[in-house]
């Protein structure tokens, strides 16, 4: 039975708006290489690389948001139930939202995406905002010296990176650790649920 036909259940909406993205492991696969494309363009030499670096955060901040959107609507009405009882008792969120707030107890990296996705979306704090992630941390600043035997003539003896850096109850982490952990767990947590095996389900 494909994700989403369950009894009392709809069947989920084509994904007919969002041109190649067609299913969650589409999704999945964009949050990747906006995590690589971070980590590369850190080490741009370019005078616009920490503007750069904060385009594919935010972008890959918003996809791991929108990824658990995806699973949501091609859950079905068993497997939303359980992991309703994922989000803490204490906890008066309903649906979608207590589903979000599930994922950010199982993976506090998420909840940090989460937090940039909704102050990038709305500005303003609103019910949603956790104050205890901010953004405006300086950037750290780090050389890496080249490896001997891998240089060439005319290459620098190091390469320099300017890291975008999130701070959130954890403490003052890496923007590219904490992405990177939010999609280890998206992707265990979309394997375990049986989205990225055999035919896919749009949402």
């Amino acid at each position: 039975m494909a994700a989403g036909s369950s009894s009392g259940s709809t069947t989920p909406p084509e994904a007919v708006r969002t041109f190649q993205i067609k299913t969650v492991s589409d999704m999945l696969a964009k949050l990747e290489w906006e995590i690589e494309q971070l980590q590369v363009t850190q080490f741009s030499q370019s005078v616009k690389s920490v503007d750069i670096s904060s385009y594919f955060a935010i972008n890959a901040a918003l996809t791991a948001f929108h990824v658990c959107e995806w699973i949501w609507h091609i859950g079905t009405q068993q497997q939303r139930d359980a992991w309703l009882q994922a989000a803490p008792a204490a906890s008066k969120a309903q649906g979608k939202t207590r589903f979000q707030v599930g994922l950010k107890y199982q993976c506090p990296e998420f909840g940090v995406c989460r937090a940039i996705a909704n102050s990038f979306k709305h500005l303003a704090d609103d019910q949603f905002t956790d104050t205890n992630v901010l953004t405006d941390v300086p950037v750290f600043e780090l050389s890496v010296p080249a490896t001997a035997g891998s240089m060439r003539a005319g290459d620098p003896l190091a390469q320099f990176a300017k890291v975008l850096m999130v701070r959130s109850k954890g403490g003052i982490t890496p923007a590219a650790h904490v992405l990177s952990r939010t999609y280890g767990f998206l992707e265990d947590f979309c394997e375990k649920s049986g989205f990225l095996t055999g035919s896919q389900v749009s949402p």
